[in-house]
């Protein structure tokens, strides 16, 4: 399994969940990456998953290539499965020049790409047998930006245990280190313009005075510095709270009162699928990828990305109406659980692997 870095985020997480989850008396599994050593690395080799950091000092670094290669030609698998477009690209070319088996090709965004990642996804996406899509919004994406052949697309959706969430207890506000008696709101995931974390910024301004309710922000990314800096500007100092990336997520989802995803657009959000599987009512944006995981007024709340005014009115509807929140959840979860268990997707992608090698 190639996949372009290993640190904290969807993919890497999907491709931990996926190692570690294939029954090991049929296959053998080893992970690489482009990257250099990050955690999701280091916790596959805490796993006894052999993992293989290339150390690629970015996407220019050609070196990459032959790293990939030599690796691949020194065990030469039946299969090299590929996330992520850096990934894909490259294990693709790699793949085809050694000779190494069958080469299968996962599509985790369906956004809107630079345009080269685009066009690299058009001219390599023959090369490989399959190109996977984690939603169907995905595979409408790819099917008409990358010109990927519809017989060569197929959808196979993330899952995740939802059996981490049961019994969990969330935390008191001491340790927690944030404020008390006022409703919290959670955002999970990579501080990152798609994000729309500034809108929710704008959003929870909006409703002072109305409950005052705190945001807790749960990741990191290369907006932090500017989303803190907007915090002070919007005087959210006192209720807006930057926790930096956490593996205690399922703790916090436990603490918090509303989960707020307001994204341009995703693939597969294992946040939101976290966020469901904790019992937790979501406001989410109605974009590519959460319109595959969230029914609006039934699952969750979805409101146009970029409205602030619609965002905060999805907000303030949860916190005035406790019962209706609540019910909310308790369909999300039942949701999670019937359509997106971690078992049935290892359980996908096992049958494509047979069918390929077959």
């Amino acid at each position: 399994m190639l996949i372009t870095d290993l640190e904290v985020g969807g993919a890497p997480l999907f491709v931990r969940d996926l190692a570690c989850g294939l029954d090991a008396s049929r296959f053998e599994v080893r992970v690489a990456c482009l990257a250099g050593v990050g955690p999701v690395a280091q916790e596959l080799r805490a796993r006894s998953i052999r993992t293989y950091c290339l150390g690629a000092e970015g996407w220019w670094d050609v070196r990459v290539f032959c790293r990939l290669a030599r690796l691949i030609g020194s065990y030469r698998p039946h299969i090299v499965h590929c996330s992520l477009v850096h990934a894909n690209v490259v294990g693709r070319v790699v793949a085809l020049a050694g000779n190494a088996g069958h080469v299968i090709a996962t599509v985790h965004t369906a956004g809107q790409a630079k345009s080269w990642h685009v066009i690299a996804e058009n001219l390599t996406c023959r090369l490989s047998e399959t190109t996977v899509c984690v939603s169907q919004s995905v595979c409408r994406h790819v099917h008409r930006f990358s010109r990927v052949p519809n017989q060569r697309l197929r959808v196979i959706v993330n899952g995740i245990d939802c059996e981490r969430f049961s019994g969990v207890q969330g935390f008191s506000t001491d340790e927690a280190g944030i404020g008390s008696g006022k409703v919290t709101l959670v955002f999970v995931g990579r501080l990152d313009p798609v994000k729309n974390i500034d809108i929710l910024l704008h959003a929870v301004a909006k409703l002072r005075g109305k409950d005052d309710p705190q945001l807790v922000i749960i990741g990191d990314g290369p907006l932090r510095a500017s989303l803190e800096q907007q915090t002070a500007q919007l005087g959210l100092t006192d209720r807006v709270w930057f926790m930096g990336c956490r593996r205690d997520v399922e703790r916090w989802l436990k603490t918090a009162d509303i989960f707020v995803q307001p994204s341009r657009w995703e693939g597969m959000s294992l946040s939101v699928l976290e966020a469901m599987a904790g019992g937790i009512p979501i406001v989410a944006g109605r974009c590519p990828g959460l319109i595959d995981m969230i029914e609006d007024g039934r699952t969750g709340l979805l409101v146009a990305p970029g409205d602030i005014q619609a965002l905060s009115v999805a907000i303030d509807r949860l916190i005035s109406d406790p019962e209706y929140a609540d019910g909310l959840a308790r369909a999300a979860e039942g949701h999670v659980r019937r359509h997106f268990s971690l078992s049935a997707m290892i359980d996908a992608y096992t049958r494509l692997y047979e069918d390929v090698v077959r």
